[in-house]
């Protein structure tokens, strides 16, 4: 009888420890597994000549692909990065996929995000101090070579703009009327033919 038992228990073990290396060998997978990049999308920068990538963040992962023209070019923790070098007119898409915790397993790639660039990158502005007046300011700059107009753009609270478009290239000024007294803030940047150059940095004027 106590040798049926020991050797029951035996049998019991070694069951026991195929069940385990088996379970071992299902986690070791699963924590291989990442989930598949979504919602990818793109934010230009005329000024600089480049583009920045965004996308959610992937279940599982713990780096991220990014693939241009099918052709990977970056490798980042985050999910975002700028790319650089981006020519006006040019078409090319992109592509994230996720790098799993254990640095080696790579998922699927996202659904592919088409680009294209059409605009032509222009000098960005340099603007002169504005001139304060009752209910309303004047805006200058400098005239931009190849502009065919401006674009003025002004707000109270920095997040709601209004804008106004100045027709000409040889334009360097405009006045903004029926402004509330008090702090406003502007910015302003060349424009061809409806292709946008890099806006200047944000100013400010006070009306009285």
């Amino acid at each position: 009888m106590g040798k049926h038992f020991v050797r029951k228990m035996v049998v019991f073990m070694i069951a026991a420890a195929m069940i385990l290396s088996s379970g071992a060998g299902v986690f070791a997978t699963s924590s291989s597994q990442v989930g598949v990049v979504k919602s990818v999308k793109s934010v230009e920068n005329y000024g600089k000549k480049s583009v920045k990538i965004t996308w959610k963040a992937a279940k599982g992962a713990s780096a991220y692909k990014v693939y241009k023209n099918g052709k990977l070019v970056k490798t980042v923790k985050t999910t975002s990065c700028t790319l650089t070098g981006i020519k006006a007119g040019s078409k090319y898409t992109i592509s994230i996929a996720a790098v799993a915790k254990d640095g080696k397993t790579i998922g699927k790639k996202s659904a592919v995000k088409g680009m294209t660039y059409t605009k032509r990158w222009m000098k960005t502005i340099t603007v002169k101090k504005a001139k304060a007046g009752k209910k309303k300011a004047t805006i200058k700059w400098k005239k931009v070579k190849g502009a065919t107009g401006y674009q003025v753009l002004y707000s109270k609270d920095k997040k709601t703009w209004k804008s106004k478009y100045v027709k000409g290239g040889s334009k360097t000024s405009t006045v903004i009327k029926k402004l509330k007294k008090g702090k406003w803030y502007y910015k302003v940047r060349a424009v061809k033919s409806g292709y946008l150059g890099g806006v200047c940095n944000v100013r400010s004027v006070k009306v009285k």
